[in-house]
């Protein structure tokens, strides 16, 4: 909805563990070790595959690797164990996602 700026800093996110993940019929919170939270009401893609916000238990436990703009379509999570997350901006009218916690803070 917001897009994604293109200079946008996500090292915050790299090299923190995926502690909880709280799926829901319409959206899923990510809880990160460093107290940050990736709230999601957007379509993801699991190295390429489309993936079902119910699905996402899969990463629990999993540390990010990395974190880049995939310029205004989106977010790649890159993950320790190799895969690749997408979080999508996939709706013109609402928001797709948001991560906030101590040192980020971003709506898109």
């Amino acid at each position: 909805m917001y897009g994604i700026p293109a200079d946008l800093d996500l090292s915050a996110l790299a090299g923190q563990a995926v502690l909880q993940v709280t799926p829901g019929p319409y959206s899923a919170v990510l809880r990160l070790a460093n107290g940050h939270e990736i709230t999601l009401e957007c379509e993801l893609l699991l190295n390429d595959q489309p993936l079902a916000l119910q699905a996402l238990a899969q990463v629990q436990g999993r540390h990010i690797f990395g974190a880049t703009p995939q310029g205004d379509d989106g977010i790649l999570l890159l993950l320790d164990d190799g895969s690749r997350l997408v979080l999508l901006d996939s709706n013109p009218d609402y928001e797709s996602f948001q991560i906030s916690g101590p040192s980020l803070n971003l709506v898109v």
